[in-house]
């Protein structure tokens, strides 16, 4: 009975451990950046199964899937060329966003 007890006893942290990373995990899916670029409201929403790329409330480009671990997300706003790469960093997505070649930190995380 003790080995049984301390089999339960071991198991019951690791349960948890797993239960928090994985809630953490689908939380860190729900990414929401927003910046400006020359009066125009540019915003990166990702959740799970979809990323937009939205610049002054409309929807530029989009992808969906269940499957999503590395996107490219493109746009153009006047005369700038957005791109934005996500990826997966630990228990969220990671965000790159450049604008015409140039890292924007405003914009990724």
């Amino acid at each position: 009975m003790s080995e049984a007890f301390f089999s339960l006893l071991f198991s019951i942290p690791i349960f948890v451990l797993m239960i928090v990373l994985i809630v953490v995990s689908i939380k860190g899916m729900n990414q929401n950046v927003a910046g400006m670029l020359n009066g125009h409201q540019i915003q990166i929403l990702t959740g799970y199964g979809y990323a937009r790329l939205v610049v002054d409330g409309n929807t530029v480009d989009e992808i969906n899937s269940h499957y999503m671990y590395t996107a490219k997300l493109q746009g153009k706003v006047e005369d700038f060329d957005i791109v934005v790469n996500i990826g997966t960093g630990f228990c969220r997505r990671r965000l790159t966003t450049f604008i015409n070649g140039i890292k924007q930190d405003v914009l990724s995380n």
